[in-house]
């Protein structure tokens, strides 16, 4: 019933598409870095490409142009839709992160405060220590010097 060039024809078509769709960011990728700008605009690059080879390979089917682009607007307009959607997924996830981010920055400078705390509480009861270390040796130095001048 079908005769070879019409299997050849069908693969050739099925492998443009198959290459067009292989070009839209995955639903897997949707945690991969880069912005929900750049995002929507890899997704509406490969739409453009798959609605260019859905048309050819319609075209050399012999199918009714009008009838074609009627159902390349229903699906682009799903598709619009769920873009958008996504946009603001992703735009509320980058915008969750960024104030995660910031609040971690304020732990991390209000930990930094209290080391440095720490730290300038600890160097000054050192400072207090030594100086009552060399208060206590000048003491005895001079307790000292009168016991030995005293034997005398």
């Amino acid at each position: 019933p079908y005769r070879i060039a019409e299997l050849e024809e069908g693969l050739r078509a099925c492998r443009l598409l198959s290459e067009c769709r292989a070009r839209f960011p995955a639903g897997g990728q949707r945690n991969n870095a880069g912005s929900s700008k750049a995002w929507a605009e890899a997704t509406r690059s490969a739409w453009q490409k798959m609605r260019q080879a859905y048309l050819q390979v319609a075209q050399d089917a012999g199918c009714c142009p009008q009838r074609t682009q009627a159902r390349l607007c229903i699906v682009e307009e799903e598709m619009q839709r769920r873009l958008q959607h996504e946009c603001e997924r992703r735009k509320t996830r980058e915008d969750h992160k960024q104030k995660q981010l910031q609040r971690q920055l304020v732990r991390d400078k209000a930990r930094e405060a209290r080391r440095r705390h720490r730290l300038a509480a600890a160097s000054c009861a050192a400072q207090r220590a030594e100086s009552s270390v060399e208060d206590l040796l000048r003491r005895w130095r001079k307790a000292e010097t009168l016991r030995v001048t005293s034997k005398k």
